[in-house]
């Protein structure tokens, strides 16, 4: 029922804000998640909700990813925004065969799923390097990163060595997705949009038509 304002007329609130209203009550909501799932990371709790770390770090990227299409519209807005869309160096991404020692001298390569692929020598010094220009690295890096070495792989079943190629899979450290965040956080502070852990959205005045 539409609400009286007092006037004897109806008080129609504009669709578009409660559209943008909804952005900002999304973002805060992100902010809180990237927190608790960075928490779950650094303290190695992943285990108690059932997680293995590369699907932790998967979703720590994930709602990266999420915040970053949240703020878009507001990077496109300043030069300052589009640059560090597109253009800021935010370094590299790299990714390198995770093993252990295995029987007989050999070595296993340890796969995020928790298969294993033995191989004759210790892949020593071996990595899969990404450029991350811009915030939308986190769009454009493959997700997850991927990479093939060359190694001498063991066939158990056959018991022959073979030189093949060996495919790792990973994701963003903790520390890369950070980077992200934190630069978005900046970006947000910058332009007096910022959020301090004791308001609530309805603490916060903004202009909505920044967000269009």
């Amino acid at each position: 029922m539409p609400e009286d304002n007092g006037d004897g007329e109806d008080h129609v609130e504009d669709p578009e804000q409660i559209v943008q209203s909804r952005r900002l009550e999304a973002i805060f909501d992100i902010r809180d998640e990237l927190r608790e799932n960075r928490k779950i990371i650094l303290i190695e709790s992943h285990d108690d909700y059932g997680m293995t770390r590369f699907q932790a770090l998967s979703g720590y990227r994930t709602l990266a990813n999420n915040y970053l299409m949240e703020i878009q519209p507001l990077l496109e807005k300043y030069e300052s925004g589009k640059e560090l869309l597109t253009e800021h160096d935010f370094g590299t991404a790299t990714i390198a065969p995770q093993y252990k020692p295995a029987k007989r001298g050999r070595y296993d390569i340890i796969h995020h799923d928790r298969t294993k692929t033995t191989v004759e020598k210790a892949p020593n010094n071996q990595t899969a390097t990404f450029e991350l220009e811009g915030l939308e690295a986190i769009w454009n890096t493959p997700d997850p990163l991927k990479a093939s070495f060359k190694m001498k792989q063991y066939d158990n079943r056959n018991k022959t060595i073979a030189n093949r190629s060996v495919s790792i899979t990973d994701q963003f450290s903790v520390e890369t997705t950070d980077k992200f965040i934190r630069a978005m956080n900046r970006f947000l502070s910058e332009i007096g949009f910022e959020l301090e852990p004791t308001q609530t959205s309805e603490d916060v005045h903004f202009d909505y038509s920044d967000l269009i």
